[in-house]
């Protein structure tokens, strides 16, 4: 509903300025012309009596002397003129439906010029859309259409968004592959929004050829690039979608957290992890806090000890949601690119921001790789203590274990009784709590 409040709000406001200029042009036009149709000096006198008032936001005056013409004996094509006025004054008031009914007498009377008839169909159209009365409006555009030797690609335009609004795709993307290859200039938006009924209707090949097309004509459109890359993943052509990526971002263009994290999870699936942690890493630096040493990020040892908040800086209604799940991402990318060290810095970032325990118990595994024992044990207290974890078995033996590296066997027994207690590691942690009751640490 929101959006269909916006697409009308966008509507009236196209509809204001294509009135606009007809208004400016309406006392230019009529002028007697050299044809049968013309005004006489009487009628003409009162137009431009008519076009005064309206200049000076005087509907109601301007509706009365277009009363005061209409009571007098006029021609066919004097009518007309009055009529289309009103539409002008009912458009300009957004009276809709009352300019709608003016503009239709005008058009039917079969007395006007081609070029002021086409307009006001044009006009018919889209106030339609402005209404949300889709149907109707279509009507109005396919006459203006078939009225028009060469339609323009703006009413073309408008026509394929009537009918996607309708959701009938086919005619929408017919009309809008006629409005990008009529010879006139189409907007930037206008391939994104035919690549998208396109992608709707299941024409991959015609998405991809109208984005590229898009990129070509307009270089510096962000969110073409985007969609063409997006559209190369989900059928499945990751290399391309990263090169596409690749091609925005030495431009300039990705300026958008979700952007990045594309790029950088293209890179980790493509096997080029370093570009992408490259590139994510030098978007973060502005937001990098100063990390200080890991050891200066200690918490309490035991879960029982650790409160539910340790650790966690952000929360979860902070906003820091984001940039959590970017230094996630970064993690992964700088580990793909054997970077562990700066894995593990970003997992440190990272960490305290979120309210689960899923990123400590990923950085607790990194430092049982670097044999950081105490490290370790503080991070799998944190994972545990912030809960949510995939495997809380695997948490708790890797607690006990780097507790007993860590010289600390009585703590380390009562992490892996618990771990005793989830079948995956049962058995493992039987096996530790044996040797560290013989006096043995394993390696």
């Amino acid at each position: 509903m929101a959006r269909r409040r916006l697409r009308a709000k966008a509507v009236r406001a196209a509809v204001a300025v294509v009135l606009a200029a007809a208004m400016a042009t309406t006392a230019a036009q009529a002028q007697p012309p050299r044809t049968t149709n013309f005004l006489s000096p009487r009628v003409h006198e009162q137009l431009e009596a008519v076009h005064a008032a309206m200049a000076r936001d005087d509907y109601d005056a301007a509706g009365r002397l277009l009363d005061a013409i209409a009571k007098r004996k006029t021609s066919a094509f004097e009518a007309a003129v009055v009529w289309r006025t009103r539409g002008y004054i009912a458009a300009q008031r957004e009276d809709y439906r009352t300019a709608i009914a003016a503009f239709a007498k005008a058009v039917d009377s079969g007395v006007l010029e081609a070029r002021a008839a086409n307009d006001l169909m044009f006009n018919i159209g889209q106030l339609h859309m402005a209404l949300d009365a889709v149907a109707p409006a279509i009507q109005w555009l396919e006459r203006w259409r078939a009225a028009e030797a060469v339609p323009s690609n703006q009413g073309l335009m408008t026509l394929a968004m009537a009918y996607a609004q309708a959701e009938r795709l086919p005619p929408a993307l017919d009309a809008a592959r006629a409005a990008l290859t009529n010879g006139q200039r189409p907007q930037a938006s206008w391939y994104g929004f035919a690549a998208g009924v396109a992608i709707r209707l299941e024409r991959w090949q015609t998405a991809e050829r109208w984005l590229a097309q898009g990129v070509l004509l307009y270089p510096d459109a962000r969110r073409l690039w985007v969609h063409l890359a997006s559209l190369h993943a989900e059928t499945g052509a990751y290399d391309k979608a990263l090169a596409t990526l690749q091609l925005a971002e030495a431009r300039g263009l990705l300026d958008q957290p979700n952007e990045i994290r594309f790029l950088t999870q293209l890179t980790v699936n493509e096997r080029v992890p370093v570009l992408g942690a490259q590139v994510l890493h030098q978007t973060l630096a502005g937001d990098a806090e100063p990390a200080g040493s890991e050891a200066a990020d200690t918490a309490p040892t035991d879960p029982g000890a650790a409160d539910s908040g340790a650790g966690d800086s952000g929360g979860a209604g902070s906003g820091a949601g984001d940039t959590a799940a970017a230094l996630d991402l970064l993690s992964s990318a700088w580990s793909a690119a054997r970077e562990t060290d700066k894995a593990r810095a970003a997992l440190v970032r990272a960490a305290p921001k979120v309210g689960h325990g899923r990123l400590w118990f990923r950085l607790g595994q990194l430092r049982l790789g670097d044999e950081d024992w105490a490290g370790a044990a503080d991070a799998f207290a944190r994972a545990l203590a912030g809960g949510d974890l995939t495997n809380p078995g695997a948490a708790e033996l890797n607690y006990g274990i780097a507790l007993a590296r860590a010289g600390r066997p009585d703590a380390a027994l009562a992490a892996l009784r618990r771990a005793r207690d989830h079948a995956g590691v049962a058995a493992m942690a039987e096996t530790w709590i044996a040797d560290l009751a013989a006096g043995r640490t394993l390696d």
